[in-house]
């Protein structure tokens, strides 16, 4: 009678735990096909670049140090073309606006600056990557080691990093905690548990080993998006959470190079 009874709790308990791990494993598999899907998508970031649009507004007022910042986006047709091929390589229209309503954010990264979009698609002000140095704000950029500051005529000044004591390594730490500070806002659920946090390769810092295949964005022009669902699986009154987060995008390398 006692072995009988050890067996059927030992069968309860392995069925109480196959069954989650099955769903796991199950969880993962789709997980990675839909990450795969949106890296691929995010690859029209090159065809939504005009490398020969200048900036107008500053070539009129004589500054032609800031041109090579300036890069026109079509930002519009970005996530038309993003959405079209992401639509073809799902296959499956009801997969599809499932995966496009679970992404909470786009982002566009600038040499410069980004902008965010939200679920309903509309792009936000730009955040520029700055650092204040005294009552100075400096504004950095990911393409080169100038920065720049308004004087009190507001004239941009020009000055390479290390006038404001700004290492490289710190320079890309900056761009890397204002981007993640935006995301951890946006993804934070109320006073449950912190906001996401994306791991991106600091070339400078021996200890950052995070090498993403498909984007960094201190290597150029960027488009990436933040994929979130909840999957709730009950089983004998029991229930189980998974929550996937997919981070997928593509970055434009060579417009990085001077």
């Amino acid at each position: 009678m006692g072995e009988i009874k050890f067996l059927i709790i030992s069968l309860t308990l392995t069925v109480f735990l196959s069954i989650p791990t099955i769903m796991m494993i199950s969880n993962n598999q789709n997980n990675y096909g839909i990450k795969q899907n949106l890296n691929l998508a995010s690859k029209v970031i090159a065809d939504s670049i005009d490398k020969n649009l200048p900036n107008i507004g500053n070539l009129a007022k004589g500054d032609e140090k800031n041109t090579y910042l300036d890069i026109g986006i079509d930002k519009k047709r970005l996530l038309e073309e993003f959405y079209n091929v992401l639509y073809m390589n799902t296959k499956d229209k009801l997969k599809f606006h499932k995966i496009k309503d679970s992404i909470k954010m786009k982002f566009v990264v600038y040499h410069d600056k980004f902008f965010i979009a939200n679920n309903d698609d509309n792009w936000s002000q730009p955040f520029f990557f700055t650092k204040k140095v005294g009552n100075t704000i400096v504004y950095l950029n990911i393409k080169n080691d100038m920065a720049y500051y308004y004087d009190f005529i507001g004239n941009k000044i020009y000055k390479p990093i290390s006038n404001f004591s700004i290492t490289k390594k710190e320079k890309n730490q900056i761009i890397i905690d204002k981007i993640n500070s935006k995301i951890a806002q946006i993804t934070s659920e109320k006073n449950l548990r912190k906001g996401l946090g994306i791991r991106i390769l600091n070339p400078e810092d021996s200890d950052s080993k995070i090498k993403n295949h498909y984007f960094n964005v201190l290597e150029g022009v960027t488009f990436f998006v933040v994929y979130a669902k909840n999957r709730l699986f009950t089983s004998n009154k029991y229930e189980f959470n998974y929550k996937n987060y997919n981070v997928a995008g593509y970055t434009v390398k060579d417009l990085s190079q001077e």
